[in-house]
């Protein structure tokens, strides 16, 4: 993701974090846009009881953060996904896809079922070895597109995935 998008997802976090308990789900959305706004950032803040997504559209890159987000409109189906994991991140990028998710088991286990699966859908492993020996880089290809997942250690035995999906030039 890219800087101003992050400082705007900062924004909103801040603007949330002191905005009064009693005020309505529109007024914060609205306090949080305005005060983006000031700063010269144009997002639009979706609150929907304890889950708030925060979009921002940057040169042809639709960004949201927020737990619990659909994946992108269009996200291939037959990239895998780890069963459960909790989106919070999703991008849609001009040559493809961007995900950020925790999921709720390790990273042996997380990475065993998505070279499963991807094989499985006919994705070939390209994978090499990983920089770091808690860390995954797991790379697949397939019809001109390639997935990428990097998988890093989280906290209670869960996993923090990141999911590539771009068109091969």
């Amino acid at each position: 993701m890219n800087r101003r998008f992050l400082m705007g997802a900062g924004v909103a976090a801040l603007v949330t974090s002191v905005t009064a308990c009693g005020d309505s789900e529109t007024s914060r959305e609205e306090q949080i846009e305005n005060y983006a706004a000031e700063q010269g950032i144009d997002l639009d803040v979706d609150i929907d009881g304890d889950k708030m997504v925060v979009q921002q559209d940057i040169g042809g890159v639709t960004s949201q953060v927020g737990m619990g987000l659909d994946l992108p409109d269009g996200f291939p189906d037959d990239v895998a996904l780890f069963p459960g994991m909790q989106v919070y991140g999703a991008s849609i990028v001009p040559m493809g896809y961007s995900v950020a998710a925790i999921g709720n088991d390790g990273v042996d286990a997380v990475t065993s079922y998505l070279t499963d699966q991807m094989t499985a859908n006919g994705w070939a492993d390209e994978s090499t070895p990983s920089p770091a020996p808690t860390m995954r880089n797991l790379r697949f290809t397939k019809d001109g597109r390639a997935a990428s997942y990097t998988l890093v250690p989280g906290s209670d035995d869960n996993t923090n995935i990141q999911i590539s999906v771009v068109t091969l030039p």
